[in-house]
């Protein structure tokens, strides 16, 4: 991880010289049973912070970075963090929804923006009720 993180820090403003490379490691050691969730979430979030603290306007992911910090206890920091990415005129692809529409849309749930009952039967209803390993595999690391 050493080296990663080496690499991260010489690189403060790409995030794929380095910060990437650090998840997908730390995702495969968190899913192959090598490491516990909280060691996964703990190093996950050293890996945004030292991100944000070197590109504190970068938004892209800010979504996976309020997860880990909710996954760790810290609901009030996670909203304030998800916050900044909700986008309430968003307009959602409902056939084929992209990536930046599963994350708006997760920010709205998390925000209190979004009701369920207005979006019941839809392919984004499943987001409502996510469970933490179900966070994880779809937004923590990516």
């Amino acid at each position: 991880m050493e080296k990663f993180s080496g690499i991260a820090k010489k690189y403060k403003n790409d995030w794929n010289k380095g910060y990437s490379q650090e998840c997908q490691v730390l995702r495969y050691l968190y899913f192959t049973e090598k490491i516990s969730q909280e060691h996964f979430l703990i190093e996950i979030k050293a890996v945004y912070d030292l991100w944000y603290a070197h590109n504190p306007s970068e938004k892209k992911h800010l979504i996976p970075y309020g997860c880990t910090v909710y996954l760790l206890g810290d609901e009030k920091q996670s909203v304030a963090i998800i916050k900044q990415v909700y986008n309430e005129n968003w307009k959602y692809n409902f056939e084929n929804p992209s990536a930046d529409d599963i994350h708006n849309f997760f920010a709205g749930i998390t925000t209190g923006a979004i009701n369920k009952e207005d979006y019941q039967n839809t392919v984004y209803e499943f987001l409502f009720d996510l469970t933490d390993k179900e966070i994880i595999n779809i937004f923590v690391g990516n």
